[in-house]
């Protein structure tokens, strides 16, 4: 435990240091208006525009962003001879689960306050909610419908932003994995564009990626379906860190 609090402050200060956190948080909220296309602010209110912006095609490069910010480090350290030079500190198995804590986290918050600052900028243009144009069904019957009944809109899109993060972050990981096989880091940015569009094509049940989205709701409780949608993007998660893990051992 001492190894791994050592390890993740280490990444933590690498990661803030790089400055390519900013560099993405900047990247997801111009993606979003980019997403939006030709078709503007949507009904003149927010939450209408940020709806439509993270169901058309543009919002894909938003995941690119979230891997941006750390989910080349892997590669990095391979390339640059970093690798060795960490485990004598410690060991390759705390050095891998700060990594991927690091990749996991930065992605989240990198999808939740680049929309944060979509957010604020289309709130200094129109208002939250426009009843008299839009009733916002979809919004009020998937999950956390209640904030938007009780007004708590702003609350309503972080929770929308985190599941789309706790995607982001598990697409992060899968970047991450595939960075220990290709040093080109644009091929390792893309990833998450590729699974995303073939997790996409595959429906189990009627649902597929989209189950990440708030408006898709599975369970009746919005504290079990946020436990679900954790428990979706853990296991991939913990699958994918302990093959970086096996794979890096033989490497050494």
């Amino acid at each position: 435990m001492i190894n791994f609090k050592k390890y993740f402050c280490m990444d933590m200060r690498r990661l803030l240091k790089s400055g390519t956190w900013i560099v993405s948080i900047i990247g997801v909220a111009v993606c979003l208006f980019f997403s939006l296309e030709t078709k503007g602010f949507v009904n003149e209110n927010v939450l209408s525009t940020y709806f439509v912006s993270t169901t058309l095609s543009g919002v894909l490069i938003t995941y690119v962003f979230s891997a941006f910010s750390y989910a080349a480090v892997f590669s990095e350290d391979i390339e640059h001879k970093y690798l060795q030079y960490m485990l004598i500190r410690g060991n390759l198995r705390d050095y891998v689960f700060s990594k991927i804590s690091v990749i996991y986290i930065s992605s989240v918050l990198t999808m939740v306050l680049g929309t944060f600052f979509f957010l604020m900028l289309c709130r200094m243009r129109m208002p939250w909610v426009n009843l008299e144009i839009d009733k916002l069904g979809i919004l009020v019957e998937g999950t956390y419908g209640s904030l938007i009944e009780g007004g708590h809109y702003l609350g309503y899109c972080m929770l929308y932003a985190l599941h789309m993060g706790i995607l982001a972050g598990t697409l992060s990981i899968a970047a991450a994995f595939c960075s220990i096989f290709i040093s080109n880091r644009m091929m390792i940015f893309v990833i998450p564009i590729l699974l995303i569009q073939l997790l996409t094509s595959i429906s189990i049940h009627g649902y597929n990626v989209f189950i990440f989205y708030a408006y898709v709701k599975v369970l009746s409780s919005d504290f079990l379906n946020l436990i679900f949608i954790l428990g979706l993007s853990v296991l991939p998660s913990a699958i994918l860190t302990a093959g970086i893990y096996y794979k890096l051992k033989k490497r050494l």
